[in-house]
């Protein structure tokens, strides 16, 4: 098994114990989707690039409201 697979299969089953896992990135588009689609808060500084910032979508966050943010500012999210 792929060392990638092996992680993102632990993520999902620690997940079933009860373990949660914390991710901080500067390029949440980068974030494998066996990761992201296990997102359940979710907290963003201001991002600098659309594209970047397009792929939290799939949380229902508005990728404006991110890049409106002035530095030090940030948006949390509960998404389950």
């Amino acid at each position: 098994m792929p060392r990638f697979s092996r992680f993102s299969q632990e993520v999902e089953d620690d997940r079933v114990r009860g373990l949660e896992l914390v991710v901080c990135t500067q390029t949440p588009n980068r974030l494998h989707a066996s990761i992201a689609n296990e997102v359940t808060e979710l907290v963003s500084f201001r991002l600098g690039s659309e594209t970047v910032a397009d792929s939290l979508k799939q949380h229902g966050v508005d990728p404006s409201r991110i890049m409106r943010l002035v530095p030090g500012q940030f948006i949390a999210w509960n998404v389950e």
